[in-house]
């Protein structure tokens, strides 16, 4: 039996990853093909909390599953 786990991404809409190209990534599923779209549930996040994890911050921030 073969069964495709469905894609999670959770991409990062805060004012700073916004500004920084979340505002592109958050439209990721309408550029998917056809094919695809059913296959990747996106959704948009306040803050995933990524910028304090890293010295060096380099926005947008997304997670994948």
């Amino acid at each position: 039996m073969n069964t495709v786990k469905k894609l999670n991404v959770k991409i990062c809409v805060g004012t700073y990853c916004y500004v920084m190209g979340g505002s592109k990534l958050n439209n990721l599923k309408s550029q998917l093909p056809d094919d695809l779209k059913d296959e990747v549930y996106v959704e948009a996040s306040v803050c995933l909390g990524c910028d304090k994890m890293t010295s060096d911050p380099k926005p947008p921030y997304a997670e994948v599953n």
